[in-house]
């Protein structure tokens, strides 16, 4: 119920943002993760993002729907299989510059959801539910194009930090504007 409640306030604010005002826009994102080889474990994510900026003091919202696919590591360092979760980001956002060039930043929270269960870790659907504290900062060229870093610090539940080996992910992403 939760994934059909989140996922359906995202889409309506997608929609939302159509609105012929400069305050609202919507647009694609892909990013990966630097942190390990992008073909032996690196989280790669692709997504939707909205936001929402007064126009005159450049502070607002921004909210995303990430689909991420990353591998299981454990402590031992090894890699399994990889598995997909989605990431739903809320970020405070302040953007500054001028129409050509505006450099933003913004840090939130962000809540994760896998629908695969992990058996022989002991790992179930429920155990994957995660939040983390989340930060960006980047710049938008022609208010067209985004790049941006990005930094999640995972609060893992009991479970979970038995078998993972870090709770914090580095990103860089590259996105687009309608």
């Amino acid at each position: 119920m939760k994934k059909v409640v989140f996922l359906s306030l995202f889409i309506l604010f997608s929609f939302l943002s159509k609105a012929q005002l400069d305050m609202f826009r919507s647009g694609v994102v892909l990013g990966f993760s630097p942190n390990q080889s992008i073909l032996e474990s690196a989280p790669l994510n692709a997504g939707i993002m909205t936001e929402f900026i007064l126009p005159v003091v450049g502070v607002g919202a921004e909210i995303d729907l990430i689909y991420e696919n990353k591998a299981f590591q454990t402590h031992s360092g090894s890699f399994s299989e990889r598995f997909s979760n989605f990431k739903l980001p809320i970020y405070a956002k302040w953007k500054l510059g001028v129409p050509m060039f505006k450099g933003f930043i913004g840090a939130g929270a962000t809540y994760s959801l896998s629908w695969k269960d992990l058996y022989e870790y002991g790992i179930s659907r429920k155990t994957f539910e995660i939040w983390s504290f989340s930060a960006i900062a980047g710049f938008d060229i022609f208010n067209k194009i985004q790049f941006r870093l990005g930094y999640d610090y995972q609060f893992l539940n009991s479970n979970l930090k038995k078998i993972f080996k870090g709770n914090s992910v580095f990103l860089i992403s590259v996105g687009y504007w309608f």
